[in-house]
């Protein structure tokens, strides 16, 4: 361990120059995004002079002969800071005027704003974005001063005593925080949960070696910048040596691989799909994979990283499930990263979107210089949904013609050859025999307890020549899972789709009136974790949350809830909707889990509207009036649930007026005109939404909600006119 001194150094070093960092480079994306709807390359482009002016001091001017902007008695920043923004920044329109034109500035293709420093950052939110909140510039000032004070980063050596460590720990937390509170909610709770790790992290006697070294060039040098960059990647790249995160990744991707290869056997993949996913690979080291629930997009993905490990050495496969752990991978090595439901598990997540959106940019640099290999594998209702807005972003752009996504429900699917065979492989590993005649399977079924299960080729031929695409592999599970299924032979495919059928058996609970066993499955949908594994004395912990669900549900006595009731519960429905390993126990699939969001929300909707949380309900909610997507797994609400739902809207925020303001119109239902008003007659009267209201209105025309920024037009002018009479 490092000696306890210089851990504290190091540490508020880290805070300052990981966390303070990012929250500026955030601030500075949100800031753009809720003012005027810019990108950041879009801004660059329009404040170019502007930004020039941050460089020149007093005894300069630049090539604009009647400028306006007022003179810096000093430059803010160093020149050569413009290089990480533009492009030909030597260029000008005048050698009388070198350094001091922006005419030719072009802002980079491969704009990467993670790399920025909090001196840039600072100054252009200060400076030229611009802040009426005294407080919020005071913040961001305490940042850009502490950045660049001999308190930190340029004392004499790297150590600091426990109390001067939590005396600015206090004052540089609570200005990082201050930040982030001001951009989106899921940022904010984020940044703390990790400057709270960061706290209670053990560090290393390298780390602070490598502290020093850093800082003895950052004092050294005339031109600190390239130190600083340095310093900043030591650490960040010493935080992932030791982060436990790091390890949870390659543990996890490794368990998913091994499982993959554990189960592959029985999986046929489609040959042109995976032909064509290679080859997009091997050219453009990108891909897109997409399809319906159950069609296997996961195997696929899983699959297609195994052939490219063994074409590449040294090839890194993890599979990643959160926009944070981006940043937390080392590009000295050469990693493939399969990036399964990207931007949501059954419907378009914005704050998924919102999250990875900030890593597209890196992403595509990552991509040019070959660090990286990428599969993202979405549902095509989603992809159909977001196309035009990841549009926006090069990484995109990338797909044309030569690489389009490999859709696993349309052209690139499986084939009733391809079908054929898998379930030939199924039945080899169930144990199942395939016979020439349908009597030698009737028969088989009549005396199941004195030898094994018989289907005939007939039978797999019909069921491999359904149209099944949505969810065949997933479904070919549950066929082989249990003898009833085995024998309604092809008109399990024909009756079931992956979703409505686990729906079905959800409600079959309800009808049994098995109302513990329920209430257990809703328990696991609401914690809105599909993958963590749940521990039997965590579930017991949780007990009153059971009780009040089976109070929802059915009529059952608390004192026969237990630990004995609830473990027999789990054993009942391991393996059809529960899966278990020595952590816990889980959801089986993802199909599963909305199988229990349809039937909890279609059966007790007024219940499900309360206990739900607000990624579920912007995920999955929609009013009666709104018109879903194709393929879209919602809950719609019925009529009489619109104020409801208005009203749930507004209270998920809870109380926190300036989150809900300039968040709560994404919401898809607010296409309906009876929501609409619901929701504006609950705000009637409220000071503190005419505060927000060029804002809220901004974000609604964004978000094309041209309904509700009409009606909010009409509810201020209602409220004018009322005013003056």
């Amino acid at each position: 361990m490092a000696g306890e001194h210089e851990a504290n150094f190091l540490k508020i070093v880290l805070l300052l120059m990981r966390y303070g960092s990012k929250v500026l480079q955030q601030r500075i994306e949100f800031e753009l995004r809720i003012r005027k709807w810019q990108t950041v390359t879009d801004f660059l482009r329009e404040r170019k002079h502007d930004i020039l002016h941050l460089t020149l001091d007093k005894c300069k001017r630049c090539c604009i002969e009647d400028c306006k902007i007022q003179k810096a008695t000093k430059c803010l920043i160093h020149y050569s800071l413009l290089e990480l923004m533009y492009k030909d920044i030597k260029r000008s329109c005048s050698t009388r005027f070198y350094h001091c034109c922006s005419c030719n500035f072009v802002p980079k293709s491969d704009l990467d704003i993670s790399v920025w420093d909090i001196t840039l950052t600072s100054c252009l939110l200060l400076e030229v974005i611009g802040f009426d909140d005294l407080g919020q510039k005071q913040a961001i000032q305490n940042l850009r001063n502490l950045r660049n004070s001999k308190e930190l980063l340029h004392r004499g050596n790297a150590k600091m005593d426990d109390d001067e460590y939590n005396k600015m720990w206090i004052r540089l937390s609570n200005d990082i925080k201050e930040v982030a509170e001001k951009c989106e909610p899921y940022f904010y709770s984020s940044i703390c949960e990790e400057v709270d790790r960061l706290k209670n992290k053990s560090l290393e006697k390298g780390e602070c070696y490598r502290a020093q070294e850093c800082l003895k060039e950052v004092k050294n040098e005339d031109d600190s910048m390239k130190s600083v960059v340095k310093l900043w990647t030591t650490f960040n790249l010493s935080e992932l040596n030791q982060d436990t995160e790091v390890e949870n990744i390659y543990e996890y991707s490794k368990s998913c691989l091994k499982d993959h290869k554990e189960r592959i056997g029985m999986y046929v993949g489609p040959k042109r799909a995976m032909k064509q996913s290679l080859k997009a690979l091997e050219n453009h080291r990108f891909i897109i994979i997409t399809g319906e629930a159950g069609s296997g997009k996961t195997r696929f993905g899983l699959e297609l990283m195994s052939q490219m490990q063994k074409k590449t050495q040294n090839l890194i496969a993890l599979v990643l499930t959160d926009s944070s752990q981006w940043n937390k991978l080392d590009f000295k090595k050469e990693y493939i990263l399969f990036f399964d439901d990207l931007l949501g598990k059954s419907n378009a997540n914005d704050l998924a979107f919102h999250g990875w959106s900030m890593a597209f940019d890196s992403m595509h640099k990552k991509l040019l210089n070959n660090h990286v290999i990428i599969i993202f594998a979405l549902r095509n209702c989603i992809w159909h949904l977001m196309k035009d807005r990841l549009a926006d972003y090069t990484l995109f752009r990338l797909l044309h013609s030569s690489n389009p996504p490999v859709d696993l429900s349309g052209d690139f699917g499986m084939t009733s050859r391809e079908k054929l065979e898998m379930l030939k492989r199924f039945c080899r590993c169930n144990n199942v025999i395939v016979c020439n005649t349908p009597h030698e399977e009737e028969m088989s079924f009549e005396c199941s307890n004195n030898g094994p299960l018989c289907i005939c080729q007939e039978s797999l031929r019909i069921i491999a020549n359904i149209d099944t695409s949505c969810g065949f592999p997933f479904l070919c599970e549950e066929f082989f899972s249990q003898k009833k299924f085995l024998k309604q032979g092809s008109s399990f495919f024909h009756a079931h789709s992956a979703s409505s059928y686990f729906k079905g058996q959800v409600d079959e609970l309800l009808s049994q009136e098995k109302y513990l066993h329920y209430a257990v499955l809703v328990f696991f949908f609401l914690k809105d974790d599909l993958m963590r594994m749940i521990g039997l004395e965590e579930i017991m912990k949780s007990k009153a949350e059971i009780i009040k669900v089976v109070g929802v549900i059915g009529d059952i006595s608390p004192k026969k809830i237990t630990k004995v009731t609830i473990k027999s519960c789990l054993k009942d429905m391991l393996n059809i909707f529960i899966i278990s390993s020595e952590n816990g126990y889980r959801l089986r699939h993802m199909v599963i889990y909305e199988a229990v969001l349809l039937s909890f929300g279609e059966n007790f909707s007024e219940e499900f509207l309360e206990l739900i949380s607000k990624t579920v309900l912007f995920t999955y909610v929609r009013s009666k009036g709104y018109v879903p997507e194709k393929q879209e797994i919602i809950v719609q609400l019925d009529d009489d649930m619109t104020a409801s739902l208005a009203k749930k809207l507004i209270d998920v925020y809870e109380s926190d007026e300036k989150k809900a303001y300039s968040d709560v119109y994404k919401h898809p239902s607010f296409h309906d005109k009876r929501l609409v008003n619901c929701f504006l007659d609950i705000l009637k009267g409220e000071e503190s939404f005419k505060a927000f209201l060029n804002s809220f209105v901004a974000g609604a025309c964004k978000e094309r909600k041209d309904i509700l920024a009409g009606e909010v037009d009409t509810y201020t002018y209602d409220e004018r006119n009322s005013m003056q009479l």
